[in-house]
């Protein structure tokens, strides 16, 4: 389906490109041509294809985000390290994310202590 968001915009919260809160539900842009089947939020937002692939946004501080950095990201991107791997469903915590693949196998990433 579509998604939209709206809320606190601190760190490209609402993956909508700023910096910005925003007082009433917007489409997700850069997600308007992909149909997402979930999402998981904690500081951070991942959203699930329907093809099983993962973008996410937000704060990057602790490398949920899953691009091999910590920069924040104001609006969705796909995560190229899952790139191959069909998933299932998604799990986002403060400063961690988890993946379950189609083949049972579960993927995590960010902050680890």
């Amino acid at each position: 389906g579509t998604l939209y968001s709206w809320g606190g915009g601190r760190a490209g919260g609402l993956g909508r490109g700023k910096y910005q809160d925003q007082q009433q539900p917007m489409v997700v842009e850069a997600l308007r041509q992909v149909v997402v089947r979930a999402v998981a939020a904690g500081r951070h937002s991942l959203a699930l294809s329907n093809v099983g692939e993962v973008y996410s946004w937000g704060p990057g501080m602790g490398g949920q985000l899953g691009h091999g950095d910590t920069e924040d990201q104001l609006e969705p991107l796909r995560i190229a390290g899952l790139g191959g791997v069909r998933v299932c469903t998604v799990a986002a915590g403060q400063e961690q994310s988890l993946a379950v693949g189609s083949d049972g196998a579960v993927y995590g990433w960010g902050y680890g202590r």
